[in-house]
């Protein structure tokens, strides 16, 4: 498999997070050593990771990739589009995605105020392979900010009227700042 996501380093834990995408095995993001030897994976997961992860808390979090692509939308993936917290061995404690209506490809890497994670989303894309719902009647979180708990519940959200995005509530401002 390849790389295309950002390495992060874990200082308390002297470990590199290490994303993989196209990996056959489905191991997905891997924790290394300084050596590059592989102590333990994220597996199971049949979707791409792009991203450089978050550590916080003894945690992991990240995201999957959504394209408009056979891979993740005919039939639709489940894993395409969720954002992941994981333990540092590689076992995953919760998901948001499909279930919480949730469905978007995380661009740039999770950040963390240290009580709430924020990040940014690209395109939505569901179902169908070359097109971007950027009309859909479902709104599932894409082109968006979103402000999360350490559980992966949503607390606030803002979809800054960009082109592609499904609407526009012009709370940017609020979300950034907990107002």
């Amino acid at each position: 498999g390849n790389a295309e996501g950002t390495m992060a380093y874990v200082e308390e834990h002297n470990l590199l997070l290490f994303p993989r995408a196209e990996d056959k095995n489905k191991k997905n993001l891997y924790t290394l050593s300084q050596e590059l030897s592989i102590i333990s994976s994220v597996e199971g997961l049949k979707a791409n990771i792009d991203t450089a992860a978050l550590f916080l808390d003894e945690h992991i979090y990240f995201g999957t990739a959504n394209p408009s692509l056979k891979n993740c939308q005919t039939p639709i993936n489940e894993d395409c589009g969720i954002v992941v917290k994981s333990t540092i061995e590689g076992d995953i404690v919760s998901e948001l995605g499909l279930e919480q209506g949730y469905r978007a490809w995380l661009v740039g890497s999770p950040v963390s105020d240290g009580e709430h994670i924020y990040i940014t989303t690209a395109k939505q894309a569901y179902g169908e392979v070359g097109v971007y719902d950027f009309e859909a009647e479902e709104y599932r979180y894409g082109c968006s900010i979103l402000k999360l708990d350490k559980d992966l519940n949503i607390i606030a959200y803002d979809d800054p009227d960009q082109a592609g995005c499904t609407k526009s509530t012009n709370k940017l401002l609020a979300v950034a700042t907990g107002e």
